[in-house]
């Protein structure tokens, strides 16, 4: 069966943007995402999503982008900005969507004013502002307060209240002189003039599906201090008297429904005075301010999996699951500047989630909209009373210390010459503290072992249900308090035998002791090490597609910049940036498709082998190969237990990886230097000296160097210790060949980290690459072949080409103007398009290929990484099953 595709054509920058992605992956969905700039969205990494780029506001080019995409289900957009085009997308592929009309009606919220008052419903008074003379035109006919905000705008950005002409006249000319949007997008220069309606702020979440409209609920929303109308949160469901709920829900579905609003999430605001709904906007899309998390958390419906559904054309279940009350409070600090100090998040209780995204150090705004926002906190309750109360009193608590962005700051962070801190991802890598091996971690997995064991003893009726339960019962007990009975305990004869002794206290001998039946602490050692595998291979993996993805984005955005290519140490011949990143990226992927090669090891299962010999029990490998997310399992028991080879494999890819790594940070320690100066790296990718005042020193490809030879020297350590090892169970390949493992994985992982965040920041000098170039007679070999086209045998034209440079340069002439002058006037030399040439055609070519390539590499270990949650799955639910029997 052909894997279903959905199509994002952008998307929120952060929260639901991240969430829709997520969910779609969960739902193993092929996710095409669609940006112009794809460094908008940090997320698209994290889910190994490689974008496509192009022009999203232009159909023509997403319908081309589009055309050889098979088995498309769904095309969805979650910013407000792009819902429009991403409708008249679907509609052309006959896919579930709103009416492209409906939205725009919508989003422009002058076309939206018109059509409400056409249908009699409560709107504030209107006034569409284009230019001075629109101003002018309307000083007489309003009353002050009134609110000017941007026709087309989201989020509250640029809404202001203003008390008189003064404040009018400002605002609106900020708003009209601006021509593109926060996300950089252009905009009409429209803005409206509106009556200020006072009265409580409410939100109506609503669905419409194929059959009619769902009012999912209203939200209280709580507003900071005018002039701006920053929301500080909400609570969900609003309590209202039942004649004022009737009423909004009554004109919420006539405004509904007078914009001809078909399909989708709508979240639709408005205040009441007087008893009277006022409609103040309509948006087109789901609610964001973390309403859907308020709905999940209240009605037991997940928005996010919903609408996905909708718009793929699945059924889905629109139920009440629950019935409760929830509430979220924004953490927005009083002033823009620094945060220097946060208190209060070790003493917060009562809470179902918070979140913070800033940290000491980062720079708040203060713009007057959702972007003051830094963090919230969300609490539920079985009443609303005690929803709010939970949250106010731990909003409380919180208090964000901020100062103001003076020079004393500024010179903290400097050291005359460097003008910026270490960059906080590098600082991740190069300042951490080192941690001691994660006991936790191990105890985790032993359980997660012990688990799939259990269960296949019950299956194959080697033990009771009443022995099964108890042992359930006391790993889920031991995962409750995180292990902490093994915290102050030494693992004298190691880790296994004090989690056995443990649970022999716990449970007794008759049924602690049977856990080990059927296999050995070297069947055990065997499967932690894979499962240890597992987790790095992902994350190496993971760290190598996000370069390449780097590596393609940059070549993108650095088409045309021509430089010289290298032989040698010597100009050789005419290329340019985007033909080496491409070849650096041609090269990782080798290397990615050799870690793939360890896969099938990787993915064989060797619980069950015991000792080395197997066992007399009738266990069936294949169940606990299952529940721990293996694709098989073992053949021969000695094989399973003795073999490590898997650790030498992967080593070996590291250390080449490693060596790419090296020569890749070579050549750009070469170009930044002042003889080259190709490039220019910020200050936070740099050092300074502690003596000498003028040196900017790009220390991080250093690092890499340093770091990217480590695992060699792991490799070479682990083959002398498996070298003449008997080819059984041992202490020396079990254990000490694997000392260093994980550090192997760590220093790559951490390079290709640093060498991202380089090729990233890096600013080439473009001037300095074309007269390095032109100084090197790149153009030299171009001219041979030309010549030999001309007539010329290939090595009398390579001579006279040669005789020539040599000739001008003893006579102190320009060889550039002298080799030049050997082609007959106005011939034009050939562009180097075949052979996997650095012509722009070829090069276009080469981008195509390993775009495609990199995209099918993020869905080959998407595909893993589901399946080992759905084996996790499979292994919890028969747990609950078999523990929610006992309880019946």
């Amino acid at each position: 069966m052909e894997i279903e595709k959905i199509v994002f054509i952008e998307s929120n920058t952060t929260g639901t943007g991240e969430l829709f992605i997520q969910k779609a992956l969960e739902k193993n969905y092929q996710v095409l995402f669609l940006a112009a700039d794809p460094y908008k969205y940090s997320f698209l990494n994290k889910y190994l999503i490689s974008p496509i780029i192009l022009d999203t506001s232009n159909k023509d080019y997403i319908l081309k982008a589009l055309e050889n995409e098979k088995n498309i289900v769904g095309v969805f957009s979650s910013s407000e900005y792009f819902i429009e085009i991403a409708a008249r997308i679907a509609d052309t592929f006959s896919l579930p969507c709103n009416s492209a009309q409906a939205i725009h009606n919508c989003r422009n919220k002058d076309i939206l004013a018109g059509i409400l008052t056409k249908f009699d419903i409560p709107i504030p008074f209107t006034f569409l502002i284009k230019n001075q003379n629109d101003l002018i035109s309307i000083q007489e006919k309003i009353n002050f307060p009134v609110i000017v905000k941007p026709a087309a705008g989201s989020g509250s950005i640029g809404v202001k209240l203003c008390k008189n002409v003064n404040e009018l006249l400002k605002h609106s000319n900020q708003l009209l002189n601006l021509r593109e949007n926060e996300r950089g997008n252009a905009i009409e220069t429209k803005i409206l003039v509106q009556q200020y309606i006072e009265g409580q702020e409410y939100s109506v979440e609503v669905l419409k599906t194929d059959k009619n409209f769902e009012i999912l609920g209203i939200t209280q929303k709580y507003l900071g201090e005018e002039p701006f109308f920053v929301e500080t949160g909400h609570d969900f469901p609003a309590e209202l008297k039942e004649d004022i709920a009737l009423k909004i829900k009554e004109i919420v579905l006539r405004s509904l429904n007078a914009v001809n609003f078909n399909f989708g999430a709508a979240h639709i605001e408005l205040r009441v005075h007087n008893n009277t709904p006022y409609i103040i906007e309509i948006n087109p899309r789901l609610a964001g301010g973390m309403i859907p998390e308020l709905i999940k958390k209240s009605n037991g419906i997940d928005l996010i999996d919903i609408l996905l559904d909708l718009y793929c054309g699945k059924k889905f279940d629109l139920s009440f699951k629950s019935k409760r009350y929830s509430s979220i409070r924004f953490l927005i600090p009083d002033k823009a500047g620094v945060i220097a100090k946060i208190d209060g998040f070790s003493t917060l209780e009562n809470l179902d989630n918070y979140y913070l995204a800033k940290k000491i150090g980062d720079i708040c705004s203060q713009f007057g909209d959702f972007r003051d926002r830094i963090g919230y906190l969300i609490s539920s309750g079985d009443t609303i009373y005690e929803s709010r109360l939970k949250v106010n009193n731990n909003l409380e608590k919180i208090k964000i210390h901020i100062e103001d962005m003076d020079e004393k700051i500024a010179i903290s962070q400097s050291t005359g010459r460097i003008g910026k801190t270490i960059h906080s991802d590098a600082q991740a890598i190069v300042l951490k503290k080192k941690n001691k091996y994660n006991f936790l971690k191990e105890l985790e997995n032993i359980a997660t072992i012990d688990e799939a064991h259990i269960l296949m003893l019950f299956e194959k009726k080697i033990i009771s249900k009443k022995i099964t339960d108890k042992i359930l019962r006391q790993i889920k007990l031991f995962r409750q308090s995180k292990f902490s009975e093994f915290m102050n305990k030494d693992a004298l004869r190691g880790s296994y035998l004090l989690y056995e002794n443990i649970m022999i206290e716990k449970l007794g001998m008759k049924i602690g002791g049977v856990i080990h039946t059927g296999r050995s602490r070297n069947d055990m050692n065997a499967t932690l090490f894979k499962l240890n595998a597992r987790e790095y291979f992902e994350s190496l993996y993971s760290a190598c597609w996000r370069l390449r993805n780097c590596i393609l984005l940059q070549s993108h955005s650095y088409d045309f910049l021509k430089m010289p290519i290298y032989s040698q140490f010597q100009p050789a011949f005419e290329g340019s940036y985007a033909f080496y990143l491409l070849a650096i990226e041609e090269s990782l992927t080798k290397e990615q498709n050799k870690l793939k090669a360890c896969f099938d090891n990787l993915m064989e299962c060797p619980l069950g082998a015991g000792a080395g010999c197997g066992t007399s029990f009738p266990i069936d490998t294949s169940i606990t190969a299952k529940y721990l997310g293996f694709k098989t399992s073992f053949v021969n028991s000695l094989d399973a237990v003795a073999n490590r080879d898997l650790a030498l494999s992967l080593l070996s890819v590291l250390s080449i990886m490693g060596t790419i790594l090296s020569r890749i940070a070579q050549d750009f320690q070469l170009w930044t230097t002042q003889e080259f100066c190709f490039f220019d790296l910020p200050d936070e990718l740099c050092g300074g000296s502690s003596m000498m005042p003028q040196k900017k020193n790009p220390f991080l490809l250093e690092k890499i160097k340093g770091k990217s030879i480590i695992p060699s020297g792991i490799l070479m350590s682990s083959l002398a210790i498996t070298h003449k090892t008997p080819f059984s169970n041992s202490v020396e390949v079990g254990t000490e060949s694997l000392v260093d493992f994980e550090r192997g994985f760590i220093e790559i992982i951490e390079s290709m980290q640093l060498l991202e965040l380089i090729i990233k920041n890096a600013k080439p000098n473009d001037e300095n690459m074309l007269r390095s170039s032109q100084n090197g007679l790149t153009i030299s070999l171009a001219i041979a072949e030309k010549l030999v086209k001309l007539g010329l045998p290939f090595r009398e034209s390579h001579f006279k080409v040669g005789e020539t440079i040599q000739k001008a340069l003893d006579s102190k002439q320009n060889p550039l103007e002298a080799i030049s002058k050997l082609l007959p006037e106005n011939c034009r030399i050939d562009d180097f398009d075949f052979g996997g040439g650095s012509s722009q055609f070829s090069v276009n070519k080469q981008r195509l290929n390993a775009v495609q390539r990199h995209r099918e590499d993020g869905f080959w270990l998407q595909e893993k990484i589901n399946f080992w949650q759905q084996s996790l799955e499979i292994k919890n639910k028969q747990i609950d099953n078999i523990l929610k029997e006992d309880l019946e």
